[in-house]
């Protein structure tokens, strides 16, 4: 039960604060009134559809360390569901700059972006050193960076901030991380998200990618002529992107075969273990008198 009125701490907690942000930049820069009306629908069914989420799996919430049940969400666990519910803030926000562009909302976009994906090098980090990693902690770290990739991949992508060479690379990367873990889980049954070296560092390098290609929307660097230095900084950027997500796909089918070979393994063990575990006659005799 304290888990239960924790979850629902947290999730209440997130949608109350980034509402009443969203809904003073919505008086600051003059937004329609209906803009924030779709704004707050939209977040209120998010925000409910996480809080289903994490009572469904709320089993997950254990220590990866000492096998512990969770009694509440530890502070890592905070860090990463603010990610996630930040999703729909980002994305209406995005909308905001671009369809009312005298606003001047900008440079609070690249803020909001800037910290969300900063939460990213946090909430890992700090699991590990507190030694308080839980197995819901990985399934909803590694769900929230491909929800919220994928989300502002779409957006950029739809208002042309990003090439689209460049996004179909990201989102190609995204789909074949999906379709492995979920052929594990048809496999094995369970979710268990695994990071590898290469994929963290993608992750890392489009997000930093992200917050410069929204930087021209600042206005902080209003020239992006070719040959300046915002430019030149995203070339190099985009590059070094995609060279990450090409060792990042390599890396990740090799931890896809090795799984696969470790499940493998173990069910090829539990199978001579029951091959060898001795035999009860007495079971084995019933059917035969009922025959």
């Amino acid at each position: 039960m304290q888990l239960l009125w924790s979850l629902i701490g947290v999730v209440s907690m997130y949608f109350l604060g980034e509402a009443g942000v969203f809904f003073l930049l919505s008086r600051i820069y003059a937004f329609p009134g209906g803009f924030f009306r779709w704004f707050l629908a939209v977040h209120l069914i998010f925000q409910l559809i996480i809080a289903a989420f994490l009572l469904i799996n709320r089993d997950q919430f254990y220590n990866c360390r000492s096998g512990e049940r969770e009694n509440r969400v530890n502070i890592a666990n905070k860090i990463t569901l603010f990610r996630i519910s930040m999703l729909p803030f980002l994305i209406f926000l995005l909308l905001g700059v671009e369809r009312y562009p005298g606003k001047n909302t900008g440079p609070v976009l690249v803020i909001a972006f800037a910290l969300t994906f900063a939460s990213d090098f946090i909430d890992g980090r700090l699991a590990k050193t507190r030694k308080i990693e839980t197995n819901i902690g990985k399934i909803l770290d590694s769900g929230s960076d491909y929800m919220l990739l994928g989300a502002t991949a779409v957006s950029f992508f739809s208002f042309r901030l990003i090439k689209p060479w460049l996004f179909w690379i990201i989102m190609g990367r995204l789909f074949i991380n999906a379709l492995g873990m979920f052929i594990l889980f048809l496999i094995r049954r369970k979710l268990n998200p695994q990071t590898t070296i290469f994929g963290k560092a993608a992750i890392a390098a489009i997000m930093v990618l992200f917050v410069f290609e929204a930087v021209p929307l600042a206005g902080i660097l209003p020239d992006t002529r070719p040959g300046r230095l915002l430019p030149i900084v995203i070339w190099y950027l985009e590059r070094g992107v995609c060279i990450l997500i090409l060792l990042s796909v390599i890396d990740k089918i090799l931890y896809f075969i090795k799984s696969l070979r470790e499940t493998r393994r173990a069910d090829q063990s539990t199978d001579l273990r029951r091959q060898k575990e001795p035999k009860d006659p007495y079971r084995e005799a019933i059917p035969r008198q009922r025959g």
